[in-house]
């Protein structure tokens, strides 16, 4: 599964705007590999889920899948997830997301990114264009689903 993580994130661009060497991306698709590997076995799962969080996590991350990205303001960490104190799905269960700080560990960060991605396919169904726009709630979801899409598609 590492070999794939790294594949696919190299495929995506992980390496295009900022130079990284073995160790950046080896550490990077470990960080994929743990947080799609954990929880229950809801679709996405293994490559899909690999694919899916790293779209995003560029999508983030402006093209530089960032292990620590800067505050932008709403979300948190590597996903930029949203810290709420209620939330959930019913098959995923429900509770408070960890706080800010704690979403900034990059492998909190994606395990919750994975959690929200897995709760939007449930919702939606694992379509990715759909699932790609839940999962940005602003008012630019639809160009956001776009960015992801494409590197989704590389």
């Amino acid at each position: 599964m590492i070999l794939l993580a790294t594949t696919i994130l190299l495929n995506q661009g992980a390496c295009d705007i900022t130079s990284c060497d073995w160790f950046d991306i080896d550490h990077r698709a470990h960080l994929l590999v743990q947080a799609c590997g954990e929880g229950p076995r809801e679709r996405p799962r293994d490559a899909d889920c690999i694919r899916a969080m790293s779209a995003i996590w560029g999508t983030e991350t402006a093209g530089t899948w960032s292990v620590f990205p800067p505050y932008n303001g709403t979300g948190c960490g590597p996903a930029q997830v949203v810290p709420h104190p209620l939330w959930g799905n019913t098959r995923l269960g429900r509770g408070p997301t960890p706080s800010c700080s704690e979403l900034r560990v990059p492998r909190v960060g994606l395990r919750w990114g994975v959690k929200v991605l897995r709760a939007k396919a449930i919702k939606f169904g694992w379509r990715p264009a759909r699932v790609f726009e839940a999962y940005n709630g602003s008012d630019r979801r639809e160009a956001y689903a776009l960015a992801a899409l494409r590197r989704w598609a590389r």
